[in-house]
Formats: structure tokens, sequence, C-alpha cells
């Protein structure tokens, strides 16, 4: 096969996979508040809750139904799954502004961060090729146990892409330390800048 063909496969493969994850994200993730029917498991939308029904949407129709014909928790209190836009519409708009922003900016600082020292340790690496290691290694964090899989990545990459191997695992460890006094940090100015609870 054509080395050019090939190469465009394989990132038509990769998109590919990464659409059918974020697919599969999204069908998991409820957007609408649902409570449960004693009469069934499966999940209805919630409309509306007051103090003595609450309106549903169940196949497409809506209706009322009485509360006692929901189920409950321990605290006898109606059993709701609360949904991604209520919770994002109940939540202080400051600090969830703030939240996204630092998980935002993370990445970001961490390819700069990275970059740093791999030069520090004289290895020349492209702004793509750090996002690129980067983004790789955060992908394996989360889905490897112990968080420590995307460190194992950018090192294998490092080995086989570089003369330097001794400086390769000293950037990634360096970037390790620093990435975590920099978690630290971003926890800190985050901490200051909440509200006092009195």
């Amino acid at each position: 096969m054509n080395p050019h063909a090939k190469h465009w496969l394989w990132t038509l493969l990769r998109i590919a996979l990464c659409v059918a994850a974020v697919g599969y994200v999204v069908s998991r993730t409820d957007f609408h508040d649902t409570v449960f029917l004693k009469s069934q498991d499966v999940p209805v939308r919630l409309i509306r809750l007051s103090d003595r029904s609450a309106e549903i949407m169940r196949d497409g129709q809506s209706g009322t139904v009485a509360l006692e014909q929901l189920q409950t928790g321990k605290d006898s209190q109606v059993r709701v799954s609360w949904g991604l836009a209520s919770l994002a519409s109940r939540s202080n708009k400051g600090l969830l502004m703030l939240a996204i922003l630092l998980y935002g900016i993370q990445p970001l600082l961490q390819i700069v961060r990275f970059r740093w020292m791999l030069r520090l340790q004289s290895i020349a690496v492209e702004w793509s090729a750090a996002a690129s290691m980067c983004f790789v290694g955060n992908f394996y964090s989360y889905v490897i146990p112990g968080m420590t899989g995307g460190d194992i990545v950018r090192a294998s990459y490092l080995l086989r892409n570089s003369s330097n191997r001794h400086g390769g695992l000293v950037a990634i460890a360096l970037d390790r330390l620093t990435g975590m006094a920099g978690m630290f940090a971003l926890a800190g100015i985050a901490g200051l800048l909440l509200p006092v609870q009195e």
C-alpha cells in the first residue's frame, strides 16, 4: 500500500474512533432530569416537580403523576437523577466558568511545560509533536489504571525517536513533578477566589 494512503487511512481510522468514543459518552450522558416510577425501573424524563405531583414525559407524551407513584430514596424523598442541563442551571455561574477555564487551560499549559522540559534536556521537539505526545499520554492516563500509563507511552515514544534517552526520561519525570506543583497552585488560586460560606 502507498505510504501516503496508509497514513491517511490510519488518520481516518483514528478520527472515526474518536467520534465513536465521543458519541458513546454523549449517549450515556443525561441532559434532562429523570425520575423512576414504582411500576418500572426505566427512568422517565421529569419536566416539573411540585409538592403533590410530577409532570413527566413518557413515550413522547407528557402527563402528570402523583408523587406516590414515584420511587423514593431512604430519606423518603422522590428519587431524582439530575441532568447535566439542570445541574448547570443550578450551579454558581461564576464558579462554573472558573472550573471550565481552569480545566480548559490545563492541556495548553501541559504542552508548553513538556516542551520546556524537553528543551532543558537538549531534545528539540516541534509544538505539534509535543501536543500529540501530551494528548495521547492523557488518553492512556485516563484509560489505564494508575494514572501513569500516559508517562509510559510518552517515554516509549521518546526512547524510540530520540538519541538522548536518559534526557527524555528525566524530562518526563520533571514534567510530572512540575505538573503536580502547578495543579496545587491552580487549586490554591481557585480556593482563594471561592466565596467564604458563613
